[in-house]
């Protein structure tokens, strides 16, 4: 019975040529959306868990603004008024280059002497150069090692950055991450400097993105009290799971779209 199908489709195949072209076309083109699909899928869980561990890593909870800034003396309030040495202030935002394509980076500012409580970067490699100083006020930058080999950037290479309709120019002053083989790392997308530049950069005059804070139950409330009007103290767990529940409905979203 089998064989008599086979003969039959095979025959009726050889006679319409274009018509079987087309079906198997079709079936091929079916299969690699709902495979791309998932790689998709794959991909946004991975990026947000990478994303989350650069940008936010050991914070317990951040210090925001309503209108997305927040002044910078609120971070020496904490230092010295309140004793609060588990805290680093932060600029980040969305830039893009011409020479790095079309994807979005995080210009991310850090205070190195502060970072040590949160993120922590592997080796910066800047060969020839010594030790790294960010904060000599240049415009320099930092990049992913496997960054800098997708887009063919290396060491001291200008890298003009656009941020909404203004373009700056910057240098490439090392790397982060040594070569390894493990994928993508944590620090691609991140485009890392010194936070007075990148104050500089942005044109935030005194102001910052956010302060990480790494806090024990009782230093919550002598946190809140300090605060003005639009700046609010919220838990990182909390500010992470509205990214996840957005990242979740999409992928929904993308399964749906592979059913049909």
């Amino acid at each position: 019975m089998a064989g008599i199908l086979i003969k039959t489709y095979l025959r009726l195949s050889l006679r319409n040529p274009l018509r079987t072209a087309l079906m198997v076309i079709g079936i091929a083109l079916g299969v690699a959306g709902v495979i791309a699909i998932d790689i998709s899928k794959s991909s946004i869980g991975k990026s947000f868990e990478l994303s989350a561990s650069s940008l936010t890593s050991r914070s317990s909870h951040q210090i925001m603004g309503s209108s997305f800034t927040v002044p910078q003396n609120l971070f020496t309030i904490l230092r010295k008024q309140l004793g609060i040495k588990n805290s680093a202030p932060v600029i980040a935002r969305h830039v893009k280059s011409d020479q790095m394509g079309d994807s979005i980076f995080t210009l991310l500012g850090i205070d190195p002497f502060s970072e040590q409580y949160f993120r922590t970067f592997e080796t910066i490699n800047s060969p020839g150069a010594g030790s790294l100083d960010l904060t000599s006020g240049a415009p320099a930058v930092l990049v992913s090692r496997s960054n800098a080999r997708q887009y063919r950037l290396e060491l001291n290479t200008r890298l003009f950055l656009r941020i909404k309709d203004k373009q700056i120019e910057t240098r490439v002053a090392g790397f982060l991450d040594p070569d390894n083989q493990r994928g993508k790392s944590a620090a691609d997308g991140i485009i890392l400097t010194d936070i007075a530049t990148a104050q500089e950069m942005l044109e935030m005059g005194d102001r910052i993105s956010r302060i990480d804070l790494r806090l024990r139950e009782d230093q919550v409330d002598r946190v809140k009290q300090i605060l003005p009007s639009g700046v609010f103290l919220v838990e990182t767990d909390k500010h992470n799971q509205v990214i996840r529940d957005m990242a979740a409905s999409f992928e929904t979203s993308l399964t749906a779209f592979s059913m049909l």
